[in-house]
């Protein structure tokens, strides 16, 4: 029965129902679909189109497809010969950790970014205008870019596997999908070390490590850290050593070990003093000064800690690095509660509330929120 509204499709609609059979699911946008086929973006727009109306694909939401599982599992039997398999995932693939690449430089300017290889010919990553569409996208395609990690990693696509889950990172951390970063990051672990690929192994590893902190699984962090810190040394790369010991501190700080933690920060501080005119490495110097100023709190030192914020402050409004402003305005203002300055800590956690909700960070959010309660 299948066979019959298939064999009626012109080639170009047959060439792309063919194709969605190598979409991991749950649904494709046409941009995703375009890349894929290696067409224009109008082009694929028809041949879904097509598609939908010979009820061989549904729009399941505007601008979004999917298959019934059993015209996926006939799709995938067409095979895509002579399309190439290998070539249309690889194309697949690109877009995603393109699109995904923008929206992440949009979302959290001046964070650190590992760098991608060129992209197939063919594909065209989505245009994201502003933080809201690239927090949109990156929620609509959630469930893709997870299917899309595990297709990475099983159909041997290495490079792929280990540099998604390192573009996600900051928006799994943010939201709190530590489970799936977590999973992703030990995917991409093994993908990394499959290609021999040294920085892919330590950024994975303090992503790793990043989760295991969050889920209290703090004897995994150390271990990971480590072994991160160790790569990075290995590499000589001293912005790499500043952030991983940035998450080191923060696994001690989650352990009530401030004062160690406050040493680690210092050493974070100390390296971001080797490149003083670096954009990341002034990232990573706001992110240890906001750590200092919240150990400092926590060991009763509220004049230290309000000067580490003003720092940090000033520093993350200079580079526009939201997540840090956020973070550091919701110190400052456990600071104030704690001076009796109730007005002035109301306004600081106010700030860190719009910052938060900005970028979508649903965890911090809760923080921010409860603490104006509190005050």
């Amino acid at each position: 029965v299948l066979s019959l509204s298939y064999g009626h499709l012109p080639e170009a609609d047959a060439r792309m129902f063919r194709l969605l059979g190598l979409h991991p699911g749950p649904d494709i946008s046409a941009a995703a679909a375009a890349s894929l086929a290696g067409v224009t973006a109008a082009q694929a727009r028809v041949a879904l189109r097509h598609l939908t109306r010979a009820s061989l694909l549904t729009e399941v939401a505007p601008g979004r497809f999917a298959f019934h599982d059993l015209l996926r599992a006939y799709a995938a039997e067409q095979g895509t010969a002579p399309d190439g398999t290998q070539e249309a995932i690889r194309r697949m693939l690109d877009h995603y950790l393109h699109t995904a690449h923008r929206a992440h430089r949009v979302l959290y300017p001046g964070r650190e970014l590992i760098g991608l290889d060129q992209r197939s010919p063919g594909v065209i990553p989505e245009t994201v205008a502003g933080k809201a569409s690239a927090l949109a996208w990156l929620e609509d395609e959630y469930q893709v870019l997870l299917k899309a990690s595990d297709l990475a990693a099983r159909e041997g696509f290495d490079a792929h596997a280990w540099r998604l889950a390192v573009v996600l990172w900051t928006f799994h951390n943010v939201c709190g999908h530590w489970h799936d970063g977590r999973r992703l990051h030990r995917l991409a672990l093994a993908a990394a070390r499959r290609n021999g690929d040294l920085p892919g192994e330590a950024h994975v590893l303090r992503g790793l490590g990043s989760f295991a902190i969050s889920l209290g699984a703090f004897d995994e962090a150390y271990q990971v850290l480590r072994a991160a810190l160790a790569a990075f040394r290995e590499l000589g790369d001293n912005l790499g050593l500043a952030r991983t010991d940035v998450f080191f501190s923060q696994a001690l700080e989650f352990q009530g070990r401030h004062e160690e933690a406050l040493a680690v920060m210092g050493e974070a501080l100390r390296l971001t003093d080797s490149a003083p005119g670096d954009r990341h490495m002034l990232l990573v110097r706001a992110s240890a000064l906001n750590g200092s100023a919240w150990n400092s709190v926590q060991m009763g030192d509220l004049s230290e800690a309000r000067a580490f914020c003003m720092q940090a402050i000033e520093l993350c409004q200079a580079i526009d690095y939201s997540p840090g402003e956020a973070g550091t305005w919701d110190t400052l203002g456990v600071v104030s509660q704690r001076l009796g300055l109730h007005a002035e800590a109301v306004s600081c956690f106010l700030r860190a509330v719009t910052l938060d909700r900005e970028m979508g960070n649903r965890y911090d959010l809760a923080l921010a929120l409860a603490h104006p309660g509190a005050t």
